[in-house]
């Protein structure tokens, strides 16, 4: 190996460790801290979980912005235009 490409992955794991330490000290009660304290080993992947898990909330809050927010705009303006609430089923056995 390189001695470059040595130095990354030192500087990556010794990264990586540190911030897991700081994940399981200062945020003890997250899955992630639990499943590092657990398993210690793990630790060189908590990086790639961290920005895994902050993709797909940011994924999740683009659909709602861009899927349910102007849906619920849509209803509300046709319940303002109409005069009338939209009639939505409270319960499924309406007796």
């Amino acid at each position: 190996m390189p001695l470059e490409n040595l130095l990354i992955l030192s500087g990556y794991l010794l990264s990586s460790f540190v911030l897991t330490a700081m994940l399981v000290r200062f945020v003890p009660k997250t899955d992630v801290a639990r499943m590092s304290r657990k398993h210690f080993y793990f630790f060189p992947f908590v990086p790639i979980i961290i920005v895994t898990l902050w993709v797909a909330f940011l994924l999740k809050w683009l659909l709602f912005v861009l899927l349910a927010l102007p849906y619920k705009m849509v209803r509300r303006a046709f319940e303002i235009l109409s005069g009338h609430k939209r009639r939505r089923r409270k319960t499924y056995y309406h007796y």
